[in-house]
């Protein structure tokens, strides 16, 4: 049974598909199932672990009130579900420096697009508000459709650790890729408001 989802009340901005708005904290029951779904979390770089509820608010709260990380929920405009997240981290405005991360925890919604829709949205943020001039990430070698989103948004390949981090009790390389503000191209469309 499909659950049936409202307008938030503040949506940040938005693309084609996609929506971002701030962190609420009255989502944190379905963030909570997000971060135990360890097939979500194999690539994302977090230890697998169980989390509970009252983790996933302080996690929350502290991610929210960190002045080097702005993060978002995204959410499918057209049925205002949120299906993930997504955040621009261990940002330096002295070097106008950030890191990209994202976690699309809806596994019904991977393989849509949504993670390069949000990807672009991301680094229009970044680049054109906040005045960036590079955004990174990591990726890990077992996520090839995650590298594959990011090249489509706009990232490039950096270089790689070797047999750096274990997925699925294999070693496999971390991928460091970046974006660079005067190689971005803008998304056709960003609106700075909920799409009606």
């Amino acid at each position: 049974m499909e659950l049936s989802w409202e307008r938030p009340d503040v949506i940040n901005f938005s693309s084609e598909r996609i929506a971002l708005g701030p962190l609420r904290e009255e989502l944190a029951p379905l963030y909570t199932k997000w971060r135990n779904d360890f097939w979500v979390q194999r690539t994302f770089g977090s230890a697998l672990r169980p989390v509970s509820l009252e983790m996933t608010v302080e996690y929350m709260r502290e991610l929210a009130a960190s002045p080097s990380s702005y993060p978002f929920i995204i959410y499918r405009h057209d049925t205002w579900q949120p299906i993930g997240s997504a955040n621009l981290h261990n940002i330096d405005l002295l070097h106008q420096t950030a890191e990209f991360g994202i976690m699309i925890g809806e596994r019904s919604q991977w393989n849509q697009g949504f993670g390069t829709e949000t990807a672009r949205l991301i680094l229009f943020y970044g680049f054109r508000v906040l005045n960036l001039q590079v955004i990174s990430l990591m990726v890990d070698g077992a996520n090839p459709g995650g590298q594959r989103a990011y090249e489509k948004a706009g990232f490039k390949h950096a270089g790689r650790y070797r047999e750096f981090v274990v997925v699925d009790n294999q070693r496999v390389d971390l991928i460091h890729m970046d974006c660079l503000a005067r190689e971005f191209t803008d998304p056709p469309v960003v609106r700075w408001e909920a799409p009606e």
